[in-house]
């Protein structure tokens, strides 16, 4: 199923969503910041983890780029 741009739109403006986002996002900028000198393996999951959610949001709004994008080339043909 490919969601549609109305789908995102009202998920990426959903105060639920955009909450647990930024805490997922804050959490693994916590570990980065907090991890102990030796504690490679853990900064690196906490980018991996903090750029795999960056990728989600990405994700979404392209849909919602797509569909403008193809709302203005359907306008452009009918004129």
């Amino acid at each position: 199923m490919k969601p549609t741009a109305s789908d995102v739109d009202r998920l990426m403006r959903d105060d639920t969503f955009k909450a647990i986002i930024e805490q997922v996002k804050n959490d693994q900028i916590n570990i980065f910041i907090n991890s102990a000198r030796h504690g490679t393996q853990e900064r690196e999951d906490a980018h991996a983890m903090f750029q795999a959610v960056v990728k989600i949001e990405q994700a979404l709004k392209s849909v919602i780029t797509e569909e403008a994008i193809k709302q203005k080339r359907e306008e452009g043909r009918s004129k």
